[in-house]
């Protein structure tokens, strides 16, 4: 169950990377036509907080950040999650709903200017 577990986790990885590689390159927008959305500011922007929301990711406990990013990231259905992991549905849904919690915990200390100090299961 174990080996097919794995591969199955980097076979999402996989298709993941496909996708990325893929993923058809926006036309260059002329600088008359840059909407304050499109500018540097928002690209830097929308780097930091990706990064902010990595960092968070990668502080959950395996188990929730494998049920997350096979639904979220890899775009299966949590029954699908459950087969692919060998987990029950209910064990699927309750790690998804507690990493999901653990990510907004850690999100909003990070955007409310606290060092976040690995408070990842707190309750608000």
């Amino acid at each position: 169950m174990t080996v097919v577990h794995h591969r199955a986790v980097d076979a999402v990885r996989r298709e993941n990377t496909q996708r990325r590689r893929s993923a058809p390159l926006s036309d260059e927008v002329s600088e008359r036509n840059v909407t304050p959305e499109e500018g540097a500011d928002h690209a830097a922007l929308a780097a930091v907080v990706g990064a902010e929301v990595r960092e968070a990711l990668q502080r959950l406990p395996e188990d929730q950040r494998e049920v997350l990013t096979l639904a979220n990231l890899g775009g299966y259905t949590q029954v699908e999650v459950a087969a692919l992991t060998g987990i029950p549905l209910g064990t699927v849904k309750s790690r998804t709903f507690a990493a999901i919690r653990g990510l907004r915990a850690a999100l909003h200390s990070a955007w409310a200017g606290e060092t976040g100090g690995g408070t990842m299961g707190a309750q608000r």
